[in-house]
């Protein structure tokens, strides 16, 4: 392979692992690389966004929930900016071209959109309390089990593969209010570029209130 064509914006065919996860992009697929290249041998670490025409999202009309930046590789299709991979350039297999520098541009406002890292951009808080009251409350919500109540729930989220120990400690740490966490769980569809799903634990030990 040509190690010139490791660089930022270009684009591959690519054999992506298959994923478990529902809405994970696995299989062959075109990837636009959107990282540096880690050295310059023939198994060079890159990181990759996959390209899919997205026909289902289309249909749905949820386009936008996946921070998708449209580009044309053989049919219309997207860069999913949301499903950024960690990948060993042993996995792609035919080199397609080059990305202009605009949609580079694009494609790279597009993931800052979806970290959160644009400027002026605030990470929504649940409340205003300092790292130690958040630390504390954690700590109690995952650990005490005050009398009476149900068995809390372990919360999952699909894109980080994050398992909260409850609903609780969701809410603290992802700054996303229950009403959304649970929206999200009954449609399966992201909030605030977050999925989440119920995790099934039958031998948990933690008991919260049922006034959560």
């Amino acid at each position: 392979m040509d190690y010139v064509k490791y660089i930022k914006g270009g684009i591959w065919w690519a054999d992506i692992p298959f994923s478990d996860e529902r809405g994970i992009i696995g299989g062959k697929h075109p990837v636009v690389i959107i990282s540096n290249v880690s050295n310059p041998t023939s198994a060079c670490q890159l990181t990759v966004c996959p390209i899919s025409t997205l026909e289902t999202a289309k249909k749905k009309g949820t386009i936008t929930e996946l921070y998708a930046v449209p580009i044309t590789v053989e049919h219309d299709s997207y860069v999913c900016c949301n499903q950024m991979i960690p990948f060993v350039s042993d996995r792609l297999f035919r080199y397609v071209g080059q990305c202009t520098n605009q949609k580079i541009d694009e494609i790279d406002a597009m993931i800052r959109k979806y970290l959160l890292l644009s400027l002026g951009v605030q990470v929504p808080q649940a409340t205003q309390v300092s790292a130690n009251e958040v630390s504390d409350t954690a700590i109690t919500t995952i650990h005490r089990k005050p009398r009476g109540g149900r068995r809390a729930r372990k919360v999952r989220c699909i894109n980080t593969d994050i398992t909260y120990e409850s609903m609780i400690q969701a809410i603290t740490e992802t700054g996303i209010s229950k009403s959304s966490i649970e929206r999200s769980i009954r449609t399966g569809k992201p909030t605030k570029g977050l999925q989440f799903e119920y995790v099934k634990d039958e031998n948990t030990e933690e008991i919260v209130n049922t006034n959560e």
